[in-house]
This record gives C-alpha cells, sequence and structure tokens, in this order.
C-alpha cells in the first residue's frame, strides 16, 4: 500500500508530515499538552534548544527505544540546568527499565508507553492511519454474479423439458463457480500457513561502559581488602666536616732562669749536684742546671762559703719569674739568694668551642634531611616504592673531634641520621591495581541473568594517578573501560518469535526496535514470488518465522 503524500492532520494547532517526525525530534502541541518526541537521531542539544523556547509549563519527553538521550546521569544534569531555568514540568514516556530509574531517581515523573505499542507510539504525532492488512481476493473475484430477476416471459411455445434443461445448466454454472472459489481459497491457505515465510536476523545490543576505580596504600594496620598495607624501611644516612676552631686561651710559652748564689756555714765543701730542686714563690721550682760545689765557713776570715749556680723554673710561663733577692734555706747550713730570675712567657693559641661542634652539625644535618629523600629511594631493594610523604628522620648522632676545649686549630664532626620509609612491593601493588579494574569490568557486565557480557578484547584500563592523602591513606585512582554485549539466547528468540506472528511490518519493526537485547535487526520476507500485499507482514504461525543470530567477532 503506497503511503500518502498528503499531509496528515494531527491536533487543531500543528500539522505534520509522518516522514519528518520518523527523521528527527519535533514539538507537538495538543489538547492535552505539550509532547517532544525524542528519536534515534535527536542530540542533547537539539532537546535542550527546543526546551529553552518554552513558556513555563508542562512538557512530556517521549524517548525512542533506539535513542541513547537520558541513559546517563550527565544527561539528567544537562536537562535540570534548563527545567530549573524555564520552570518546566517535564514528564517522561518510556518503557527502559535503567533510563526508568534515572528519571525517578532525578525526581522526574514517568509514564510508561501505552500498552502493545512503543513511547513514540503514545504521542499523537506518531499515531499515522493505520495501515490496512490486505485481505486475499480470490472468493470476490471468482464470486458468481447473482442473476437479476428477470421480468421476460416464457415463449407459450417452450416445453418444460427445454424449461428443466436449461434450469440444470444454471445449477451446474453455480456449482462449478462454488467449486473454483473454494479451490482458490483453499489454495490461499495453503500459501498463507505453508509456504508464506519471514527470516529475522538480530545482531545484539552493545553498550559502552567506563568505571573510576578508587583504592589506597596504607601506611597502618588496616583490614581493607582494597588498601594494600606497608612495611618500614630503614636507610642510614652519614654525613661529616670540618670547621676551624674559633675560641682561644693563654697558655705558657717562655720557662724563666737566672742565677741562684748559695752560702755555706758549714765546715767544708759541699757539692749542689745538677738537678737539685730549690723551692720558690708560689709553689715553682727553680731546678740547679749543673754541679756547684760551696765552700766551707772560713774561720780566719770570718766569711761564709759562696758559690753561684744557674737555675731553671720546673714551670713555663711568667710563673716562674722571680725578682732578686728571693732568699730561703737549702739545708742546714746552706742558704741560697736569687737573681733575677726572668723569662717566663704566655701565647694566645685557637681552641674547639661548642659552638665550633654546634654550627657543623648544623651545616651536616641541614644537608642529610634535603638528601634524606633521594639517598634514601637509592637504597631500596629493586621492586620497592617508598611512601615519601611518611618519610621520619631519627634523632643524629653525633662525633666531634678533638672535643671541646681541646687546643687545636680545627675540629672534626661525622653526624648520622637513620631514616625511615613505609615501602610497598610493585607486585602487589599492580596485582591490587589489576584486580579492582577487572572487578569493576565484571561489575559492568554483571547482569544477574546473564543477559550480557563484557567483551574482553574492547577492556581498556589507565595508569593509576596519585589522589590525595588522608589520614594514614595514599588514595589513588585508575579508569577501566569497554563494551558490554547483550546475549540472546534461545529462549528469547522463541520469545520472540512468538511475539511476531501476524504482525505487519512496521508494527513487527517497532516491536524489534524495543527489545533492550537487540542492537540492530533485519527482516526478510518470502517467498519472492508473492505480491507484496501478500508478503510483507508476519506469518501467523510461529513456524514460519525463522530467526537467526548475526555473526559476532
Amino acid at each position: 500500500m503506497r503511503r500518502s503524500k498528503s499531509r496528515e492532520r494531527i491536533s487543531s494547532q500543528a500539522w505534520v508530515s509522518p516522514a519528518k517526525a520518523e527523521k528527527g525530534f519535533c514539538m507537538v502541541v495538543h489538547a492535552t499538552g505539550r509532547t517532544v518526541m525524542v528519536t534515534a537521531h535527536t542530540t542533547l542539544d537539539g532537546v535542550l534548544d527546543q526546551l529553552r523556547g518554552l513558556p513555563a509549563g508542562n512538557v512530556t519527553l517521549a524517548l525512542h527505544p533506539m535513542s541513547l538521550l537520558f541513559a546517563t546521569p550527565d544527561h539528567f544534569r544537562a536537562l535540570d540546568t534548563v527545567r530549573m531555568a524555564r520552570s518546566l514540568i517535564v514528564t517522561f514516556v518510556v518503557n527502559d527499565a535503567h533510563r526508568t530509574g534515572l528519571a525517578l531517581a532525578f525526581g522526574y515523573r514517568v509514564r510508561p508507553a501505552l500498552e502493545g505499542t512503543e513511547a513514540l507510539d503514545a504521542s499523537p504525532l506518531m499515531r499515522s492511519r493505520p495501515i490496512p492488512i490486505p485481505i486475499p481476493t480470490a472468493a470476490r473475484e471468482y464470486m458468481p454474479l447473482l442473476p437479476q430477476e428477470t421480468t421476460a416471459e416464457y415463449e407459450t411455445d417452450e416445453t418444460p423439458e427445454r424449461l428443466l434443461r436449461g434450469a440444470r445448466w444454471v445449477r451446474r454454472g453455480l456449482i462449478s463457480l462454488l467449486v473454483v472459489t473454494a479451490l482458490c481459497a483453499a489454495a490461499g491457505f495453503f500459501i498463507m500457513t505453508r509456504v508464506h515465510e519471514a527470516s529475522v536476523t538480530l545482531s545484539p545490543a552493545e553498550e559502552q561502559f567506563s568505571r573510576d576505580v578508587q583504592f589506597a596504600v596504607s601506611v597502618g594496620p588496616t583490614n581493607d581488602a582494597n588498601s594494600l598495607r606497608t612495611s618500614p624501611f630503614e636507610a642510614t644516612l652519614a654525613g661529616e666536616g670540618d670547621a676551624a676552631a674559633t675560641g682561644t686561651t693563654t697558655v705558657p710559652d717562655g720557662t724563666a732562669g737566672g742565677v741562684v748564689t748559695f752560702r755555706s756555714r758549714a765546715d767544708g765543701a759541699i757539692t749542689i749536684k745538677a738537678g737539685a730542686q730549690l723551692r720558690g714563690q708560689r709553689d715553682v721550682a727553680y731546678i740547679v742546671q749543673s754541679d756547684v760545689t760551696v765552700p766551707g765557713l772560713d774561720f780566719v776570715r770570718g766569711q761564709l762559703g759562696e758559690g753561684s749556680a744557674r737555675v731553671r723554673a720546673n714551670v713555663a710561663g711568667p710563673v716562674g719569674n722571680l725578682g732578686a733577692g728571693f732568699s730561703a734555706k737549702y739545708s742546714d747550713n746552706v742558704t741560697y739568694i736569687s737573681g733575677e730570675i726572668s723569662g717566663g712567657t704566655e701565647k694566645t693559641v685557637p681552641v674547639v668551642t661548642e659552638d665550633d661542634i654546634a654550627g657543623v652539625r648544623a651545616r651536616i644535618e641541614r644537608d642529610l634531611r634535603m638528601r634524606a629523600l633521594n639517598e634514601t629511594s637509592n637504597a631500596l631493594p629493586p621492586g620497592t616504592t617508598a611512601v615519601n610523604d611518611f618519610l621520619t628522620l631519627r634523632p643524629p648522632v653525633v662525633v666531634a673531634q678533638p672535643i671541646a676545649g681541646t687546643q687545636t686549630d680545627a675540629v672534626h664532626v661525622r653526624v648520622t641520621i637513620v631514616a625511615q620509609v613505609p615501602v610497598y612491593q610493585n607486585a602487589d601493588f599492580d596485582a591490587l591495581v589489576e584486580r579492582r579494574l577487572t572487578e569493576a569490568a565484571r561489575e559492568a557486565g554483571g547482569d544477574p541473568s546473564g543477559a550480557k557480557r563484557v567483551l574482553p578484547e574492547s577492556v581498556t584500563k589507565t595508569k593509576p594517578q596519585f589522589l590525595d592523602v588522608q589520614g594514614p591513606l595514599v588514595r589513588y585512582s585508575a579508569r577501566v573501560s569497554g563494551t558490554t554485549r547483550a546475549q540472546i539466547a534461545d529462549a528469547d528468540i522463541d520469545r520472540l518469535r512468538r511475539a511476531l506472528v501476524g504482525l505487519s511490518a512496521s508494527q513487527a519493526t517497532l516491536r524489534l526496535s524495543a527489545e533492550p537485547l537487540i542492537g540492530k535487526s533485519i527482516v526478510r520476507y518470502g517467498p519472492t514470488w508473492l505480491p507484496a500485499r501478500l508478503r510483507v507482514h508476519m506469518p501467523g504461525r510461529p513456524e514460519q518465522i525463522h530467526i537467526s543470530r548475526a555473526a559476532t567477532p
């Protein structure tokens, strides 16, 4: 039946061509409200632009089952912006359970499509005139034409035998026509029930998915299966440095020396050996440098015996200096009197101070702390990663040579610090990432009914990305994407075969497009020698509808 090219009147306010309605979306204003038709070719921007041009009030979005719009939360968020800006009350007409759940979750009204029809059929726009199913006309073509009543009168000369013979011929003609009509009807019935068939090739529906997966590395005890526990790793860092001594002190330098005169009252001479010590002032002793013989008392002249010797102070420095005229006993009969004993001096020398050691220590510690991360990472065994945010340093151990107060020109300082950082094995981290992404991909195709599965060759996984640090957890994120394919079971084919029995071509197309398991369908009617009016519709028996699955890689 050729579709009329005339435009159909769908309301008192709008005229729309059915051909244009099938290719895109349009706006219908009728007695019950405004309806936006969303077909398989409609874009989200197109729907939103049309809604922006509407005044406040009610509007209905009729979603075609083949449309991909409003299948994700982002589409509803975009719709929320326009709805609130234009003060619209939006109602969805859809039979899709997934989009119904999203619409309800975002607070929209949902009205299912009419029983036995799709969402687009529920709108007056898409209700084209019913297509009449052609009825076989074989019976009509061979129906006998009833003879009209005649007013002619028989000739008076015809005999009863002639009249009887004419009636027999009429009866035979009627019987022949009835037989031909019955044979044509039987042939049509045989063709429609035995010869007429339909072949349907189904391609399963495919859907893209993307999941963001989070996991963590824990530096503390955890029972979370999605967190990886670390272990401590220690590395010893050492640094050395020298510094000049900045302290000063005075020390004895020259040793005082001079001459001492001995006087003796002894009867005879007395020898004072070298090395003998003579007591002086301030606990300083003076050492006789060589043997000296002191004569005895001269009774004739009445003079004491005298002898001189060079002496040297036993300590260096000014403390050994002694003025002339100091006298003391050497023994009961011998005394000594000092001359001018001088030459004891002192000098200034450098000394190591605590500040010298502290300055070197601070410089070495600062350098070690700056190098701690790199040196610790370099010391890690292969296949190990450190959680650098949790690097800790123990108190340093400082050794200075020489110690503070020592008379020297420089001091050598060695500082040792133990660095501790939590680490994990790269293999364990990779295993955690792989497990979490694999679980997310499995959940994407985890329909309890087994109606879809994930295509392994379509799965792609990104590398983990650092998110943040929350307490003892270092959090990461990765994404897994892929494609799920519907599984058309034998039970689904049997169900579809029974549902397609007796439908027109357009009804069969709508019925197949409404099936969520089907992505694409190809329908062929046969045999080709049948007239199109008898051929292009679904047979009346399920056995004559042959449904097969398209080959998929």
